[in-house]
């Protein structure tokens, strides 16, 4: 494994409101705000595209995304709201 495989592994420090420190992928950008809920969980709001993704903690205590809902789907699409459901089952 070279370098940059291993700094796409690594994880980031981000701080939810409550000024609690959580590690997330090293790509996660932090945009509106990023709240922590009980029993592992994190929501990430993204206010300005109308994003909302849910993050749960591994056994590791590494936060991983698990879905997201794109509140102005309605907008772009159809008119129907999309939920998105990743791969891992979350």
């Amino acid at each position: 494994m070279n370098q940059s495989d291993l700094n796409f592994y690594r994880p980031q420090l981000v701080e939810t409101v409550s000024g609690k420190w959580v590690r997330v992928p090293h790509d996660f950008e932090k945009r509106t705000c990023l709240i922590e809920l009980p029993h592992g969980m994190l929501i990430h709001v993204q206010a300005s595209c109308g994003i909302v993704e849910l993050y749960s903690v591994d056994p590791e205590g590494y936060y991983v995304k698990t879905g997201a809902i794109d509140l102005f789907a309605q907008f772009r699409t159809s008119g129907h709201s999309r939920l998105e459901q990743l791969p891992n089952g979350g």
